[in-house]
């Protein structure tokens, strides 16, 4: 593991997992000055993924005051439930009395897709931590960097149609910081592709063709008997950060086992608004091959 120094008198210290990072020695429900924050908004990109362990003092209002270190909140998609404590906090559950029920298990996504600007960062909270139900997330750069070189072709010339009219972006794209290639799709709720968007060629994918697609994305975010993925399995005083546009997430299927099974799990989520439209930074060969002739 690491030591990082804040000063003197304060320290955290990151311990890598599978995926990011575990975080220890800091308690982030009690105020920070800036050059924490900036140090763990660094951490979340270089890593990923960071899970504050042992947080007991993060209300609701305190996860949308520490959502806030990353820029404005994207609230206004998310369905309300009654027993939500702010417009800000997506609450779900196993109990469709205690938050929205059965969602998270629609496909691999990441959030807020269907944005010109998906959402950069999402913030998670396990108020009430089940016996099973774990989240699972998966590096979308580790994803594109198992790609074939015929399925990476294939998949540069793909964008994505989205569920909101005219908003499409491409499959494969540049993260806005880290320039590593990532994937931009809600696996769940895409219409579509296109091929070869802003091109001569330019054409919607058949329904077969579609259905194909979907079937081998679906394949690697479950390459090599699932070895590509973190499973976190919640514990009391968890609190995680995501970079939204590098992983990919999915609620397991336990997280909508009966709470007489598994007991209660309540899930608070709020989500950071994105600042940049999905581009790709790099040319593609064969638009090289056509400029060339």
């Amino acid at each position: 593991c690491c030591v990082i120094l804040v000063s003197s008198h304060d320290f955290y210290r990151l311990i890598p997992g599978k995926l990011g990072c575990e975080v220890h020695g800091i308690d982030i429900g009690i105020p920070q000055p800036e050059t924490v924050i900036a140090l763990i908004k660094k951490d979340v990109t270089e890593h990923r993924i960071l899970i504050f362990k042992n947080q007991h003092n993060i209300s609701p209002d305190k996860h949308v005051e520490i959502s806030r270190w990353f820029g404005e909140l994207e609230s206004s998609t998310i369905s309300r439930h009654a027993k939500s404590p702010s417009d800000d906090i997506l609450r779900v559950s196993n109990d469709a009395k205690e938050g929205l029920y059965n969602v998270g298990r629609k496909g691999w996504h990441i959030d807020g897709s269907f944005f010109p600007k998906p959402y950069s960062h999402a913030l998670y909270q396990m108020v009430h931590v089940p016996m099973d139900g774990d989240t699972v997330f998966v590096s979308l750069n580790d994803i594109v960097k198992g790609l074939s070189e015929e399925q990476l072709a294939r998949f540069e010339r793909l964008s994505v149609i989205t569920t909101r009219p005219n908003i499409i972006h491409p499959l494969i794209y540049s993260h806005p910081e880290t320039n590593e290639k990532v994937l931009c799709i809600h696996m769940g709720f895409s219409q579509g592709f296109v091929w070869d968007k802003g091109t001569a060629q330019e054409r919607n994918a058949s329904k077969s063709e579609n259905n194909d697609i979907k079937n081998e994305l679906n394949r690697q975010y479950m390459r090599d008997n699932k070895k590509i993925q973190y499973s976190h399995k919640w514990e009391v005083g968890d609190f995680i950060i995501t970079d939204n546009l590098a992983v990919g997430h999915e609620a397991a299927l336990s997280s909508q086992f009966p709470r007489s099974k598994v007991g209660l799990r309540v899930l608070h989520r709020v989500t950071v608004a994105g600042k940049t439209v999905p581009t790709k930074k790099y040319d593609l060969p064969q638009m090289q091959k056509k400029d060339e002739l």
